[in-house]
């Protein structure tokens, strides 16, 4: 008994040791995350751009999409859509909590403009902490 009750409480302790917490913040500069912990729902922007047009003063080609999810564990099923388009462009894919406040992406196709940005659909796509924000 105190073997079966010893290998519990190490099992117990090992285990909140190696939890993986998510923070509210921005990740990357261009990824930002909110997580309540009350209800569990993380929801998330990742905007980013890429070369210039000088006609135009502005960004050539730019990735911007928003996603949520219920946060089940390390990994979890994530919802992505593009701004105005919650309901026609959803697009599901992945978001894994690693130990070194790092977050990873990966989507299971690419959203309008994201391909000349970042490649969400090849391979998860890491973002580390920057700045914790509430």
């Amino acid at each position: 008994m105190k073997i079966s009750l010893s290998i519990l409480f190490f099992y117990v302790l090992s285990s909140a040791a190696f939890a993986q917490s998510i923070a509210s913040g921005e990740y990357a500069q261009a990824l930002k995350l909110a997580y309540n912990p009350q209800t569990n729902k993380l929801t998330g922007i990742y905007e980013n751009a890429t070369g210039w047009d000088d006609a135009t003063k502005a960004a050539t080609f730019s990735c911007i999409f928003y996603f949520e999810a219920s946060l089940t564990g390390n990994e979890t099923k994530i919802s992505s859509y593009y701004p105005d388009a919650p309901k026609g462009d959803v697009i599901a894919g992945t978001l894994e909590i690693t130990r070194d406040k790092t977050v990873r992406i990966k989507l299971r196709n690419e959203h309008g403009g994201c391909w000349n940005v970042q490649h969400f659909a090849d391979e998860p796509i890491s973002f580390q902490l920057d700045k914790k924000t509430d």
